[in-house]
């Protein structure tokens, strides 16, 4: 079993090891209820400042660390959540948690739920999504213009009613709908926003069989075209190709 661990650095010379997990951590950030540790896990074993056991913690994909209590690490409460955690966002007091089905028997099929008030709320199904065998949502961020989420992932999406797409979209918060953004031939590993434009990065090379992308493609978000007199920012964009993460900078800055 792969397994983890988690070192802190209490002070400018030492680092204390608190935990281990029987897993690997995919994103960590901030939160209301303490800093998030989320992934693929089933439990974390603590360690005190001396290095010894400590403690056991049983939880599903999800860890917080306390911010008020060093070296106190909480489970999430429940287990309506992804088999995978790839990443999450947070909107206030929400979480919303969004990973991979593995597809099994086994599976509750979820690659996107909501988090508050310690209660989940399961909002996208992998059986939602066709007959593929492996739906993930890799990546998650806000698009506070419509009160939406960007997500990418590996998914083919066909609606009832519309033109349906691969692999990018929007999810609507209020409607509980998607909209797609694009038709990619390739998984979406990982998205970042400036401005009003949303860059993305796979392992892609086309949009709608036609259009070349060399793993990494802009969507611009605003109604009205692009202001052509506005002036021109250049950006460095590394590593090139990439599988995991993705530096975005303006080199005019």
């Amino acid at each position: 079993i792969e397994k983890q661990e988690i070192w802190i650095q209490p002070g400018p010379n030492s680092w204390d090891k608190e935990l281990e997990i029987n897993g690997f951590v995919r994103q960590i950030g901030p939160s209301v209820q303490g800093r998030i540790f989320a992934g693929h896990f089933s439990q974390g074993v603590t360690f005190d400042e001396q290095g010894a056991h400590q403690d056991t913690v049983y939880t599903k994909n999800v860890l917080f660390r306390n911010h008020h209590n060093n070296n106190t690490w909480e489970p999430i409460n429940g287990t309506e959540i992804s088999d995978t955690v790839n990443a999450f966002v947070r909107i206030n007091n929400q979480i919303y948690f969004a990973g991979s089905s593995s597809g099994l028997s086994s599976s509750n099929n979820i690659i996107l739920s909501r988090y508050m008030n310690n209660t989940f709320q399961p909002i996208l199904f992998s059986t939602w999504f066709g007959a593929e065998e492996f739906v993930s949502i890799n990546a998650v961020e806000v698009n506070y213009d419509n009160n939406s989420l960007i997500i990418g992932g590996d998914f083919i999406y066909y609606p009832m009613i519309g033109t349906g797409g691969r692999n990018l979209a929007y999810y609507s918060i209020f409607s509980n709908s998607l909209s797609l953004i694009a038709y990619l031939n390739n998984k979406v590993n990982t998205i970042t926003t400036i401005n009003n434009e949303i860059y993305f990065g796979g392992d892609f090379t086309q949009n709608l069989s036609s259009i070349d992308m060399n793993h990494i493609g802009r969507v611009n978000t605003t109604l009205s075209s692009q202001d052509e007199s506005a002036e021109e920012v250049t950006i460095n964009v590394y590593p090139n190709p990439f599988t995991s993460y993705i530096n975005v900078e303006n080199a005019n800055a």
